[in-house]
């Protein structure tokens, strides 16, 4: 095989990795999104940024530091 054609046969497989990454990629987002989704309905809206902070909540305050002292590690 020459040189030319194993750089064409390079090319295209790289191409096709991209391809396969991207798509994967996507998938795994669509899978994010629908375990957050699920998560929101299971929890009746509890995590919507208007339903109040909460511990779960990502964008919760931290618990005050003797409030940490006293949790079990």
């Amino acid at each position: 095989m020459h040189v030319p054609q194993r750089r064409k046969i390079a090319s295209r497989l790289a191409e096709a990795l991209r391809y396969l990454q991207r798509e994967a990629r996507a998938a795994a987002l669509d899978e994010v999104a629908a375990a957050l989704a699920h998560a929101e309905r299971s929890a009746g809206g509890a995590c919507r940024p208007d339903a109040g902070a909460s511990i779960d909540h990502p964008g919760a305050a931290p618990a005050p530091v003797s409030d940490r002292a006293k949790r079990p590690s």
